[in-house]
């Protein structure tokens, strides 16, 4: 269950880390780092809720 939990943060935090820029009219260069940055976060915030609940 740890797993998935850390490959959901991962999903929903690439994509809305890549979905973000485009609001603002962010480019395709930004948009790739923001999603990088936000499947990073997505993957410590999935661990830490995992470490929490199990």
């Amino acid at each position: 269950m740890k797993g998935s939990l850390t490959m959901l943060g991962m999903i929903v935090g690439s994509t809305l880390g890549g979905i973000a820029p485009m609001l603002y009219g962010g480019g395709v260069i930004s948009s790739l780092v923001c999603g990088t940055i936000g499947g990073v976060l997505g993957v410590w915030a999935g661990l830490r809720f995992s470490e929490r609940i199990f």
